[in-house]
């Protein structure tokens, strides 16, 4: 590896589809990957087809990201670890087509897709220590619809789609709300959206029903996670990124996107302090 400065990347939903290309797209790079999996299993096979052919070192700490216990003891084992932390990667993402509720009482989607890279995200900016040009990555999309803090949980009534873009939309809010709030302290934190785009991947085939229907039927035409794990490998690999994509979401082509509510303050907010309530007892 020469004289090259070896990163230290965190990264959850790294043992499948987008998290496992931008694994292998890493190539050259000496980078040290922390995966956060809750498969120990695959996650090993991952590491090992990384390491044969890659300069990328790969550790794996178990974390179930729908139990909040399971996140809490995994921050803790990234906080006592002695490597100061790079680059923080939120890439997990759960689609489940019935209303399941984790031991924590919280619906899965939201819970996994949400509070759990929130836990993470607070632990990281309050007590982890950082690298150089410190940086999140959230992976999302340009969602609109709006999450019902009132009814984060989908008690009220559950859709699968809905509660889907609904806990994916909460993390493009906070997501608005941290570059908002760490450009506004001059933070040396810096934070990037990723929309990698509709592809073939277990998430998009976690549909039922007409939209199930629908996207089996187009399923061959849509494009596999390779080139949208090349563009994710280049954002954790890119110095100053900040400088370099400023803006709050980029596409796979670098360009940037429209996030809706990114001015919606009080949205922000109020979506804040009711994660914040939620998630206390498993926050550093």
């Amino acid at each position: 590896m020469g004289n090259k400065k070896m990163s230290t990347i965190i990264m959850s939903g790294g043992t499948s589809g987008l998290g496992r290309q931008a694994l292998l797209a890493l190539s050259s790079n000496p980078v040290h990957v922390i995966l956060l999996a809750r498969n120990e299993e695959r996650a090993a096979a991952v590491r090992q087809e990384v390491e044969q052919a890659h300069q990328t070192k790969v550790s794996v700490i178990p974390c179930d990201m729908s139990s909040m216990s399971s996140v809490h003891d995994a921050l803790l084992c990234i906080v006592n670890q002695a490597e100061p932390i790079d680059v923080l990667v939120n890439n997990a993402a759960i689609n489940t087509p019935e209303r399941q509720v984790t031991a924590d009482g919280f619906e899965t989607m939201f819970a996994t897709n949400f509070l759990a890279p929130f836990i993470i995200t607070q632990g990281f900016l309050k007590a982890v220590g950082y690298g150089n040009d410190p940086r999140i990555i959230n992976v999302g999309g340009p969602i609109k619809r709006k999450p019902d803090i009132d009814d984060l949980n989908s008690r009220q009534g559950f859709a699968q789609m809905a509660a889907f873009e609904s806990s994916k939309a909460a993390l493009g809010l906070y997501t608005a709300y941290l570059h908002r709030t760490l450009q506004e302290e001059n933070s040396s934190v810096s934070i990037t959206g990723f929309y990698p785009g509709i592809m073939r991947s277990n998430l998009s085939s976690g549909f039922k029903g007409l939209i199930g229907i629908g996207e089996r039927l187009i399923r061959h035409t849509l494009p596999g996670p390779e080139e949208s794990g090349r563009f994710l490998a280049k954002l954790i690999t890119t110095p100053n990124l900040s400088s370099q994509y400023p803006g709050l979401m980029y596409n796979n082509n670098g360009q940037e996107i429209d996030v809706p509510n990114a001015d919606d303050y009080a949205l922000q907010e109020a979506l804040i302090r009711r994660a914040n309530d939620m998630a206390a007892p498993w926050m550093l």
